[in-house]
């Protein structure tokens, strides 16, 4: 993430903190194994007190997945501020082949996430009760936004913001079972072809 120059002494102290901790606990998770790190290891690692670790994250589930909050208003920043004359699904396709491409840079934490969530029943459920709901509505909101239109009448908000969340999800899963290998924008970009209505069958085999 990176800091305006609004950004007071407090602020980026903060920062540099979170920062730390999220680093800490993915040595240690990666050394010693998800389950087995605790709340304390990864505060003695990093030289700051449970509480300071709570301000931050609320749980050793929140500090694996990071600055999602970050990315997911990011995501929606670049979804408001897309050109006018792009259909809803292209302006939601931009903004998250954007983030792809940010994810791409960051490959271990990635699968490191990726593998904990199909292995780890916390982590999971972390990840499929917290994380994909708030992905979906967040990114339906702004997409109800940008169409104009009541999000619980229309169909059209959440249906797009599903499909372009399972998109990505669908190609980080791919990705990570091929050991990262190749661009996950690449694969991301496939994925959404798929959901286009003038993709015939032959051109899909190749995905």
């Amino acid at each position: 993430m990176q800091l305006s120059t609004e950004d007071g002494p407090r602020r980026q102290r903060q920062l540099a903190t979170r920062q730390a901790i999220e680093a800490a606990a993915l040595r240690l998770f990666r050394s010693k194994g998800y389950q087995t790190t605790t709340v304390d290891e990864i505060v003695a690692e990093v030289g700051i007190s449970q509480r300071t670790f709570f301000r931050h994250f609320d749980s050793k589930e929140a500090v694996l997945f990071g600055e999602w909050q970050w990315q997911l208003d990011e995501l929606v920043r670049q979804v408001e501020q897309a050109d006018p004359t792009l259909d809803p699904l292209r302006a939601v396709r931009a903004a998250v082949l954007s983030l792809a491409h940010g994810l791409d840079r960051d490959r271990q934490a990635v699968m490191l996430r990726s593998r904990l969530s199909t292995s780890s029943a916390p982590v999971s459920s972390y990840f499929r009760q917290k994380l994909q709901p708030a992905w979906e509505q967040t990114v339906a909101e702004a997409l109800a936004a940008r169409l104009g239109c009541d999000i619980d009448v229309d169909l059209r908000p959440r249906t797009l913001a599903g499909a372009a969340i399972g998109a990505l999800n669908a190609a980080i899963a791919i990705w990570v079972a091929g050991d990262c290998v190749g661009l996950l924008p690449d694969l991301t970009e496939k994925a959404f072809d798929v959901l286009r209505p003038d993709r015939g069958r032959t051109d899909l085999d190749a995905t």
